[in-house]
């Protein structure tokens, strides 16, 4: 059954409330003195702190197709698509 704009049995009470995990682990991470932030740094990997100073790394793959939709074929559909294709070049 799809889903439809404005479907009053989907997330009838919205967002739950209180704090999300981020914002209990900002909070708590906030809260820490320079001494406690050191101890907790100390048993992380070095890539993870490093990452949290700097940020990540960028990851945006940009697609696009100049407004056209872009078809993506199931595996089945392909496979037989190549079938179709190489017996045809080869009469």
């Amino acid at each position: 059954m799809p889903f439809t704009k404005g479907d009053p049995n989907i997330n009838r009470q919205g967002r739950p409330k209180g704090k999300t995990l981020k914002e209990f682990a900002r909070e708590m991470l906030m809260s820490m003195s320079d001494e406690e932030k050191v101890e907790y740094m100390s048993k992380l990997p070095k890539e993870i702190v490093w990452k949290m100073a700097e940020g990540m790394p960028d990851t945006k793959t940009d697609v696009t197709s100049d407004g056209k939709p872009i078809i993506v074929l199931s595996a089945e559909i392909a496979t037989k698509h190549a079938i179709t294709h190489s017996t045809e070049s080869d009469s």
